[in-house]
């Protein structure tokens, strides 16, 4: 009954757990089958899948026969659950040495419906020994650092968009990074095949090549059929603003030019209105820079803003050296502080984009596919 079991008690807010304590032990498989529930249509296929999976090696998948309430053989007929499906009984020699990993490529599996790992979900468990009644509760998990949520929906965003042969935008920041590690070791366990990417700034580049991602540039593959990288902060209306790490000219030549445009964020990033919460970065040229920093800062759009030449690394914009910030394409950064949200993202892009010395700007409007966001209650999706 593995699945309305896991049904039900999946949506609990307590999940108790009554065992006596022969079924305490040092690690799933060994002592007891675990059991896959499988749809009827090709059915040894889907064992074979089963079988054949990388967290599954070493097991044996067998097909129960008879009844679907014991994982005993007693019966020349297929097993049928309550739900009309078969169930796979896999036998493992050794411990399952990462259970929610095999839970998840188990679910994955085209033809599995559910299966028994039953993983974080138990509050309590009530054991029954020879010295009597005892009660193990589950230990609170510590919250997922900054770095493990970027880690989430970076994987996640190779996982669910990127297919062989993909011509794939990387992005660039911290959040990007992991994107790129995920499309390196897909493209070496040959998950992945014939994917060339195009990187948005010298330090992805970098990391690209450290992986042996094959890279092209724009002016071989104009067309993109995904484009992936983080933002700085993320509107209602799907509106970014990019550029903290000082590569936004690059990130939206390369964004704009694909078909799908996924952004990669933890729920820190997301806001009711752009501006307050992250200065706006403007890439200028350096002929005039100071004229074009007062042009900007006059702008309508921009009133109330503080207009700030950015200085040091260009790839941070809290000021850290006495030299003006440098852009990979040779440009000066002017970061925009805002004490109240921008009310027309739009209409500031255009005027921006439209001022004679500004080469590009952050405001990345209309161009969001879908935003994968990673939060204390897991990963969400948000699309366009």
């Amino acid at each position: 009954a593995l699945l309305r079991e896991k049904m039900v008690e999946v949506c609990a807010d307590k999940f108790i757990v009554i065992v006596d304590e022969s079924k305490l032990c040092e690690g799933l498989g060994p002592g007891f089958p675990l059991p896959v529930e499988i749809t009827p249509f090709c059915h040894e296929h889907t064992l074979r899948t089963v079988a054949a999976l990388p967290s599954c090696a070493g097991s044996e998948a067998i097909l129960r026969m008879g009844s679907s309430s014991s994982n005993v053989n007693d019966g020349d007929e297929i097993a049928v659950t309550d739900n009309g499906n078969y169930i796979v009984d896999l036998h493992f020699k050794e411990p399952i040495s990462d259970a929610p990993t095999m839970a998840k490529e188990l679910k994955n599996t085209v033809g599995v419906v559910d299966h028994g790992l039953f993983c974080d979900m138990t509050t309590a468990v009530i054991i029954a020994g020879s010295d009597g009644i005892s009660v193990k509760e589950a230990e609170a998990k510590a919250p997922l650092s900054q770095d493990e949520l970027k880690k989430m929906v970076g994987y996640k965003s190779v996982d669910d968009y990127v297919e062989s042969g993909m011509v794939v935008g990387l992005g660039t920041g911290s959040t990007a990074y992991y994107a790129v590690e995920r499309l390196g070791q897909k493209l070496k366990s040959g998950e992945l095949k014939d994917i060339v990417a195009i990187p948005t700034s010298v330090r992805t580049k970098e990391q690209a090549e450290s992986l042996d991602i094959p890279l092209v540039t724009l002016d071989t593959h104009s067309k993109l059929d995904v484009a992936i990288d983080g933002a700085d902060e993320v509107d209602p209306d799907l509106n970014l603003v990019k550029g903290g790490g000082g590569a936004l000219l690059r990130e939206k030549m390369v964004e704009v030019c694909a078909d799908k445009f996924i952004v990669i964020v933890d729920e820190s990033k997301l806001c009711d209105g752009l501006g307050p919460g992250f200065p706006l970065p403007v890439e200028i040229t350096p002929f005039c820079h100071e004229h074009t920093l007062k042009l900007i800062a006059n702008l309508p759009s921009c009133a109330g803003c503080d207009a700030v030449l950015r200085m040091g690394s260009s790839s941070s914009n809290v000021n850290d050296g006495d030299e003006i910030a440098v852009t990979d394409n040779g440009n000066y950064i002017v970061d925009l502080h805002f004490t109240e949200a921008i009310k027309d993202a739009p209409g500031m892009a255009d005027e921006l984009k439209n001022t004679v010395g500004v080469v590009d700007h952050g405001l990345f409007c209309d161009m969001t596919t879908a935003v994968i966001i990673a939060g204390s209650d897991g990963i969400s999706v948000k699309e366009a």
